[in-house]
């Protein structure tokens, strides 16, 4: 896709300040700016309809582009939410996988399962520490 249907859509949906604002916003994440570029994703959006700018937060774009949009206002508001049990098993898979390669994400939708699976393994010991040893962030200092 190129930029004009992503300018198109930010031009019809939102004012011109705000248009501004969010394109600016998006540029700033090269993998959240790749991934909103991209036709199928930028329907989803549409389909989605993503009318206030605080809608296109990168958390919700991921979610969004995993098709789990519904779980965005209950992690927000809930520490101990839980997601259903396959893609939960997904998130933790690609979060080990993640950190036992060293590799880094490659979409917007590894990056939501990744920390997913980081959040997951937070909400069962509820210490940081562990998430960032599990990663291989052995000499991480915490508060």
């Amino acid at each position: 896709m190129n930029n004009s249907e992503l300018y198109s859509f930010l031009r019809i949906t939102f004012s011109p300040e705000d248009a501004s604002s969010i394109l600016s916003a998006l540029r700033q994440d090269p993998l959240v700016w790749q991934n909103v570029q991209e036709k199928e994703l930028l329907n989803v959006f549409i389909d989605a309809e993503v009318k206030n700018r605080d809608d296109l937060t990168p958390s919700r774009l991921a979610l969004i582009s995993l098709g789990h949009e519904e779980y965005y206002s209950p992690l927000r508001e809930r520490a101990q939410f839980l997601i259903d049990d396959g893609l939960q098993k997904r998130a933790s898979g690609l979060f080990k996988s993640i950190c036992e390669s060293g590799r880094q994400v490659s979409s917007l939708q590894e990056a939501c399962l990744t920390a997913l699976g980081a959040r997951e393994l937070w909400r069962l010991s509820q210490n940081w520490k562990d998430v960032f040893t599990q990663a291989g962030f052995f000499d991480v200092q915490i508060f």
